[in-house]
């Protein structure tokens, strides 16, 4: 049975990956933070695949200190690993295990032409900020990393910048995926936030909605077609 303490794990692996990928210049730069990257995705499969079989579920709790309800729970950061979450996770592991290993060698074709360092900061941080998307037990902490995770991605996504391709194609990315949605979104989260009491870990959240379903069902209805 998995400690949950390892939760914290793959962050912490990927914030070193992050840091060296800004110090370290050239092919060595490219073998540590993709090793590291590949170390972190190992463990998220690790922790899945625990959480699968043996423990059901996780929890760590990173920091938690008294504050007002205005804090929006940003006071508290835990971690937690479901069975819902775990097989995302598994699947996230997989994908960056399978990045990682790769780019050992095809970052050296961009090096004189593109900046390996600027992949390997980017790469780590969306991987990082995807971990936390799927493992934070809070609504506000969700958005936080969900932000910084299409943000991460956008970078990537225009990482051959000079191609017109590349472009063309980071502008649509930013155009469907947060331009032309993300005030929609945001707001009916803001509203399942004020519905939780301005304390919107997931279990407050469930139950602002089990409740406010039952005094007024075309407003949860409402909120639910908006965010699909």
């Amino acid at each position: 049975m998995l400690n949950a303490s390892l939760l914290i794990v793959p962050v912490s692996l990927l914030v070193i990956a992050f840091i060296v990928s800004l110090l370290a210049r050239g092919k060595l730069g490219i073998y540590l933070y993709s090793i590291l990257s590949a170390a972190a995705s190992l463990f998220m499969i690790y922790i899945g695949l625990d959480v699968l079989l043996y423990t059901n579920k996780l929890s760590y709790i990173v920091f938690s200190y008294s504050a007002g309800m205005l804090s929006l729970g940003l006071n508290r950061l835990e971690l937690v690993v479901d069975p819902v979450s775990a097989v995302f996770l598994v699947a996230l592991g997989i994908l960056g295990l399978a990045v990682s290993i790769y780019s050992l060698n095809y970052l050296e074709h961009y090096i004189g032409k593109y900046s390996p360092e600027f992949f390997g900061a980017t790469y780590t941080l969306f991987l990082a900020s995807m971990y936390m998307v799927l493992t934070v037990y809070n609504l506000v902490w969700f958005i936080i990393f969900w932000e910084l995770m299409t943000v991460f991605s956008q970078f990537l996504v225009a990482y051959e910048y000079r191609r017109d391709a590349a472009r063309k194609a980071a502008y649509k990315y930013f155009f469907m995926a947060k331009a032309s949605s993300e005030f929609i979104i945001l707001f009916t989260l803001l509203t399942l936030i004020y519905l939780a009491g301005f304390n919107p870990d997931y279990l407050n959240v469930k139950i602002a909605i089990a409740l406010t379903a039952q005094q007024n069902p075309m407003l949860i209805a409402g909120i639910f077609i908006v965010l699909l």
